[in-house]
This record gives structure tokens, sequence and C-alpha cells, in this order.
């Protein structure tokens, strides 16, 4: 699958990037990208640091509960016509009110996606690669909001 509207792309060694060095802005911009981007670890760790949460996740694919009611998982992609869904775990999918879909959405298409299978579903996909780990710690908290029971919500504050 393609990224529409991104023109983001992972760094390589092909770079050259060293201590020292003079770089261009194109080589600082990705520089960055390697500083601020997202892994499943990453997304792991802050997930287990909700309230109640478990890890669901088997070797291919992420999962995340809140009280058997999953707030986080790995996007599936349907690559061939009846055919098995392939995980990409670059891609998270998150749960989300269904105005906050939307305003995602539209702020900023090479983060954030959906897919037909998504349409209509309170949930946002994600470019792992594409968003920082303050922006994903936060859709993550909303996320375990939407499915988290209303005690267990107050009781966090």
């Amino acid at each position: 699958m393609q990224r529409l509207g991104s023109q983001h792309r992972k760094p390589s060694p092909k770079d050259n990037i060293s201590p020292g060095s003079t770089i261009t802005f194109r080589k600082f911009v990705l520089l960055l990208a390697l500083v601020f981007m997202v892994d499943s670890d990453t997304v792991r760790r802050i997930a287990l640091s909700l309230p109640e949460s478990r890890d669901g996740s088997t070797a291919t694919a992420l999962r995340f509960y809140v009280r058997d009611k999953q707030f986080a998982w790995t996007y599936h992609e349907r690559i061939h016509p009846k055919r098995p869904r392939q995980p990409r775990l670059e891609v998270l999918a998150v749960r989300c009110a269904a105005d906050d879909k939307e305003r995602l959405l539209a702020s900023d298409p090479g983060k954030f996606f959906t897919t037909d299978h998504y349409r209509g579903f309170p949930a946002v996909l994600v470019y792992l690669d594409c968003i920082d780990e303050q922006e994903i710690r936060s859709l993550l908290a909303a996320a375990w909001r939407c499915q988290a029971p209303a005690a267990l919500r107050q009781n966090r504050g």
C-alpha cells in the first residue's frame, strides 16, 4: 500500500550522516525522523503504562486491551483479494471517537489514514514512522479512554 499524500521516508545508511559532517537540510530532517520515529517497542511501553492495560500481541502483530476491550492493534492489509490480510507493523490502528477520527484524518494525511474496511468504524490508522512519542502517547491515552469502563476512567483522573 502506498502512502497517499505522504513524502516521508525512513533514513538509510546511504544518507552518510556522521558526527562533525556538514549536512543538508534534507539530511537534517531525515536525522530528526530517526530521533522522533516511534517503533513497536515504544507503542508497547506506552500502552502498558495505562491502567489495567494488557498486551495480547503475537510475534506478527500488536494488540492492546483494557478489560478485554481492544484499544490499539496492528493494521492488517488485504494485499490479494480472497486471501488473508497481512500485518503491517509500521501501521497502528487506534480507537477514537468519530469526530476525533475526522479531525485527525484532516490534520495530516501523511500520518493518519483510513481504508474502506475502517470507514464508519471508530478507529484511525497511523504511520508509526511519521509520528513522535508525544503524539502516540496522546492517541493511545485517548483510545484507552474510549474503551475503559467509566469507573476505571474516573479512578485515573
